[in-house]
């Protein structure tokens, strides 16, 4: 096969934010609502375009594979090719294997919209061109997911010229979203899929977020202005079949723009121990429910909070020494991250902290927790006042890696 007489029918750029649980991990599987943010530093970029074969192609003897979908990336080792069932085509290496095979599971979950791009004679390419680490936990899983569902949804809808098996549409089209692929209950159902197939069970908060927060862009260098200057977002979840919910096939989704929030939003402290959400999720233990209930009982207060604007400080740490009088001085969120640690360590799901001492002789100008089921990669670490740090304490977080939420930079 010559890919230069390949006709390019479409191509572009999708970008897919990061994710963070910031309250709610655990109860928003039993229904309750989750606080969760969506952050564009870092974030995903995925370069894709959709080919069809020439005709002096696809006159070619059948001695060649031609995958529906070929998806390239670094932890795969490179390109591989994928048929419309999701099969794996030709060898891979086995460093990445788990890599293919994440990527297998979430296809087969997509062969609608494979066998879309097929029956036209065509192919989705995808590459990886901009990552961050899966260490961190911050959702570079979810954010593949989030791209094929969307990329092979988007493909098919332009083969066909029509949204791809289009549902009752949540939403008006947003500027940046694909025509072809609207936010609608269809959507929602193969993010669901997709989720199964590749992890088990879970809410799809992070999917929801990520995939509302995505955005496309013609070609790389839009894409990256774009990156530079985005900001991120909060956002509340609740997953569908709840008794408060008006549409019980529905998550409800609601972003909170602009919130003084990101002024004092803390830091990701890497743990260094990854964790393996996928695992603890299937282990239901005896007391899952009532610890959910606890964590669902902090996110709904922590979203309470968050709507009233008194509480919070509006001028950033450096301007808040200066003549700080009428201002409020205790981070609203600092009782409910002690409350949400709390939890976690009952539930046995904390025990990398036994590894810093230094935390706990911190807490009196921190608060820290554990941030979604996983609860490793990070921690979630803001100021008990409204101020600039300690010296030390600051020096402390700087020297264990901390990266601001806002802005993800070091300190």
């Amino acid at each position: 096969m010559n890919p230069s007489s390949d006709q390019v029918l479409d191509r572009g750029c999708l970008l897919v934010p990061a994710k963070a649980m910031l309250f709610g991990e655990f109860g928003v599987l039993y229904g309750a609502p989750a606080l969760a943010a969506t952050l564009p530093k870092p974030a995903m970029a995925f370069e894709w375009s959709l080919v069809r074969r020439t005709q002096e192609d696809l006159g070619e003897p059948q001695i060649f594979f031609r995958p529906t979908v070929v998806f390239e990336s670094e932890l795969m080792g490179g390109a591989v090719g994928f048929d419309v069932a999701g099969a794996v085509q030709g060898s891979t290496d086995r460093d990445s294997q788990k890599a293919v095979l994440f990527v297998s599971r979430a296809l087969s979950a997509l062969s609608e919209e494979a066998s879309t791009i097929a029956r036209f004679d065509c192919q989705l390419r995808i590459r990886v061109n901009r990552a961050f680490s899966p260490a961190l936990g911050l959702g570079s899983s979810s954010a593949v997911l989030v791209a094929l569902v969307l990329l092979l949804r988007h493909a098919a809808g332009c083969l066909t010229q029509e949204p791809f098996g289009a549902g009752e549409q949540l939403d008006a089209l947003e500027v940046g979203r694909s025509p072809w692929c609207p936010w609608d209950t269809l959507l929602w159902q193969r993010l669901m899929d997709v989720l199964r197939r590749s992890q088990g069970r879970g809410s799809g908060y992070d999917m929801a977020i990520q995939c509302r927060a995505a955005q496309w862009f013609p070609d790389q260098r839009t894409l990256e202005e774009a990156a530079r200057l985005g900001s991120p977002k909060l956002w509340s979840f609740m997953a569908p079949n709840n008794s408060t919910s008006p549409r019980r096939d529905l998550p409800q989704i609601e972003a909170f723009e602009g919130h003084p929030f990101w002024l004092w939003a803390g830091w990701l402290l890497p743990s260094g121990q990854a964790a393996d959400t996928g695992r603890l999720l299937a282990q239901r233990s005896q007391n899952e429910e009532i610890f959910a209930a606890s964590h669902g009982d902090l996110a709904r207060r922590a979203l309470d909070t968050l709507k009233m604007q008194a509480c919070w400080c509006t001028v950033g740490p450096e301007e808040s020494n200066a003549s700080g009088q009428g201002r409020p001085t205790e981070h609203p969120f600092a009782p409910l991250m002690d409350a949400s640690l709390d939890t976690a360590i009952k539930q046995g799901i904390a025990a990398h902290l036994d590894h810093w001492p230094e935390l706990s002789l911190m807490r009196e100008h921190v608060a820290y927790k554990t941030m979604g089921a996983g609860c490793g990669d990070s921690l979630w670490v803001v100021p008990r006042r409204f101020g600039p740090l300690p010296i030390a304490v600051a020096q402390k977080l700087a020297q264990h890696g901390a990266l601001s939420l806002a802005h993800f930079g070091p300190w």
